[in-house]
């Protein structure tokens, strides 16, 4: 069942995503380039009844972000991965074609300090407001409250 959906999905996605495979049962992964991104999501959402975003994560893996959407699509869950440059990570808002974006969007803003364009409502969701201390799950963020020990 697992084979005809990805066979289904990857014509679908066809130019769109790459890498579409399964990496464990009812698991489907994509690579989407950001530019594809809303086009993709909309595709789930009418075709697909991807309605249902359980949540967005995001990974710095040093060279790059990694934004992965994890969608329940029928019986599966669809993950997509964003890849975003260091030097620009930016990415636009999903709210617009699944509402329940916003929250998560707002969080991997907070703490990976992810641009997320024409968002609705960028106010810090899980750090203080006087938080001034960069994005702390980067990981070339530094606590500059700690004092190094010699």
């Amino acid at each position: 069942m697992t084979g005809e959906f990805i066979t289904g999905i990857t014509a679908r996605l066809q130019g769109l995503a790459k890498n579409i495979v399964a990496g464990r049962p009812n698991g489907v992964y994509a690579d989407v380039p950001r530019e594809h991104l809303l086009e993709v999501a909309k595709i789930l959402r009418d075709e697909y009844d991807g309605y249902h975003l359980t949540t967005i994560t995001a990974l710095d893996s040093g060279e790059n972000f990694e934004i992965l959407y994890h969608f329940v699509v029928g019986d599966r869950l669809l993950n997509l991965r964003v890849f975003l440059p260091r030097k620009d990570p930016t990415v636009d808002t999903l709210s617009d074609i699944i509402p329940g974006a916003v929250l998560y969007e707002r969080e991997i803003h907070d703490i990976m300090g992810i641009q997320v364009r024409n968002h609705p409502d960028m106010r810090k969701l899980l750090l203080p407001d006087s938080w001034g201390w960069g994005c702390p799950l980067r990981k070339d963020w530094a606590d500059p409250r700690k004092k190094e020990v010699k």
